[in-house]
Formats: structure tokens, C-alpha cells, sequence
């Protein structure tokens, strides 16, 4: 005869136990803070793919450094371009040329957000360099360089820096600021 597992608790208390679960997430979430000011950096669209955009990753990552744990925004400088950006994206989804894009998010959900994309990393600096089109096809980034070169104006990148410390908190921080952003690209919501 088969014995339960003592380690496993019954699942009708599944509920309860993930209240408390969320709970214990919030009590840390309250006790985080940002380190310093909010960073932005600019870049034009028709920058990507060409020396600027270079001298631009450059930049961010003597800015940031390479462990900088942070919460990070990619947004239009102006402009409601949501449909636009979405029919790019579209399209060179469509192209042989297999890249790892973002999702495109529900119109909808987003059409009155000028928020591209929200994310978390913690080595942000290679990260928005992925964004921007210096990283691996396979990669999971918005690839901008490859798609986003004839959209017209700036965009922007904002960054929250915080302790390493708080790192496995970034995605709980993450999923408030998408939900309240509605980013045009990504994944939204709990991971």
C-alpha cells in the first residue's frame, strides 16, 4: 500500500498556502528601494544598425557597467506609433530571417502606450545592447536594429538601478511597471 508523501501538502490547501506565498513577496517588495536617479539614455531610430548605434551601447555600458541590476523601459520619444510598431515587428516576423522577437501584445491592450517594452535583467547593459541589435538571432530581445530603422523620431531607454541584493525581486517590480505601462511589445504579467 502506497503511503502519501509527509513533504507534500494537500492540495486543497493550495489557496492558503499561495496567500501566504504573496504575502511574504509583498512584506520584501515593501522593503526595496532604487539606488540613485533614474537613467535615460536617446537614440534615434534611424541610428540603429550604424556607427551611432555603437558608440551608443558604448555609452550605456560605461554608464551602467556590466552588473547593473535593473528594471528598464524602452519607450517612443513621441508620437502614437503603436500600429506602425506593431506592423514592423510583423513583418520582419514574417521574413525568413529567424530572429527570437517579442510577442506583439493585444492593440487594444496598447494602442495609446508609447511604452515599446518593459524588462529587468541583471546585467542590463548587455541587455538593452541585445534591444538594440547586438545580440545572437536566438536571442529574446526587440532586435531593433533589424526591423525598427524607418520608424520616424526618438526613442528612449529608462533605467531603475537596484542593490543586487533585491535581484530575484526585479520580475515581481517588472510585471507592476508592464501592467501599468502596457507595452506595446513583450511579455506582460507573471512570469
Amino acid at each position: 500500500m502506497d503511503r502519501p508523501n509527509p513533504t507534500i501538502l494537500p492540495i486543497e490547501l493550495l489557496p492558503d498556502r499561495t496567500v501566504k506565498a504573496l504575502s511574504d513577496l509583498a512584506v520584501k517588495v515593501s522593503k526595496v528601494e532604487p539606488e540613485g536617479e533614474l537613467e535615460t539614455f536617446k537614440l534615434s531610430f534611424t541610428d540603429l544598425g550604424t556607427a551611432r548605434a555603437s558608440i551608443f551601447r558604448d555609452a550605456v555600458n560605461a554608464r551602467l557597467g556590466k552588473a547593473c541590476h535593473a528594471i528598464y523601459t524602452i519607450e517612443l520619444a513621441s508620437g502614437d506609433l503603436a500600429e506602425k510598431v506593431q506592423g514592423s515587428l510583423a513583418g520582419a516576423k514574417a521574413t525568413p530571417e529567424k530572429r527570437a522577437f517579442p510577442r506583439l501584445n493585444p492593440l487594444e491592450e496598447c494602442k495609446n502606450s508609447a511604452c515599446l517594452y518593459v524588462g529587468s535583467s541583471r546585467s542590463t547593459a548587455g541587455r538593452i545592447a541585445q534591444h538594440l541589435g547586438f545580440g545572437a538571432r536566438g536571442t529574446y530581445s526587440l532586435h531593433l536594429a533589424s526591423w525598427a530603422t524607418q520608424l520616424p523620431g526618438d526613442f528612449l531607454i529608462t533605467v531603475v538601478r537596484f542593490d543586487k541584493k533585491h535581484a530575484t525581486l526585479l520580475p515581481s517590480l517588472e510585471d507592476t511597471l508592464s501592467a501599468e505601462r502596457s507595452p506595446i511589445l513583450g511579455r506582460r504579467g507573471s512570469r
